[in-house]
């Protein structure tokens, strides 16, 4: 699929880094065990819905809201954040960064801090914890999609990135336009990998990315747990410690 720019916003904000987020290589089993060679969870939605990324910055919002959808649809009962709802959520994210987005005249439309958009979801309690997955490690990455049905990632596109089928690095040398950040930040969720790359959800679509446009284009990536698996009513993943999760909880 081929997305038209000018109906592409962007909207990921630079990481803070915050020194107490956690890490998720400090729970996981050595040896990790290994994912499956191959997953994808996508299929499980059929509409996905632009989430307003269409007509505002808010990509980490709508991110957000595609991983609701994905991890409800596969418990059996899909539910699709509204407009009104995922407008909300931005307004009051970008409030706490700042200058909150103002819907009657498109004020302040600067995008949010992934980090800032977990904190707050985590805090409304719609999610039970996330960590970082060193974005390097790909069996990591791969890891988070299998074990937590997706990965909430940033990437910092190049404007070769505005009319690819798959993104795929067009210049090694990233430069010109393919240079790492030359479009803008974004933030997309990954719901599938195999051997040749990742399928993510972006603009209300999925669609491919290959592994080494991935390790040239993406900065920062998440695992995001849900409140079940945090007080025990879900399945903890084989090879992830739960126990020492909830114990770094609880001391937070």
């Amino acid at each position: 699929m081929i997305h038209d720019p000018a109906r592409c916003r962007l909207g990921r904000r630079p990481a803070k880094r915050d020194p107490r987020l956690f890490l998720l290589a400090e729970y996981l089993a050595s040896p990790l065990p290994l994912p499956p060679a191959a997953k994808d969870w996508s299929e499980a939605v059929d509409n996905w819905g632009q989430m307003l990324n269409d007509r505002m910055g808010d990509c980490a919002i709508a991110g957000r809201g595609h991983q609701h959808q994905l991890r409800t649809a596969l418990a059996g009962h899909e539910e699709t954040p509204t407009d009104a709802l995922i407008e909300a959520d931005y307004v009051a994210v970008t409030g706490m960064e700042g200058a909150a987005y103002d819907p009657q005249t498109g004020a302040n439309d600067n995008g949010c801090v992934l980090e800032d958009v977990l904190s707050y979801y985590r805090k409304k309690a719609e999610i039970g914890a996330y960590a970082f997955v060193r974005p390097r490690s790909l069996d990591h990455l791969r890891f988070t999609i299998d074990a937590f049905e997706s990965a909430y990632v940033g990437v910092d596109l190049p404007i070769t990135a505005q009319h690819q089928q798959v993104w795929d690095v067009v210049d090694p040398g990233l430069q010109g336009d393919s240079s790492v950040g030359s479009w803008g930040g974004h933030c997309i969720v990954l719901s599938g990998y195999d051997e040749s790359g990742f399928t993510c959800v972006t603009w209300g679509q999925t669609k491919r990315l290959t592994t080494a446009w991935w390790l040239a284009y993406g900065v920062e990536a998440y695992a995001v747990l849900s409140p079940e698996m945090i007080d025990g009513a879900g399945n903890v993943p084989s090879g992830f410690n739960m126990d020492a999760l909830r114990a770094d909880l609880a001391a937070l």
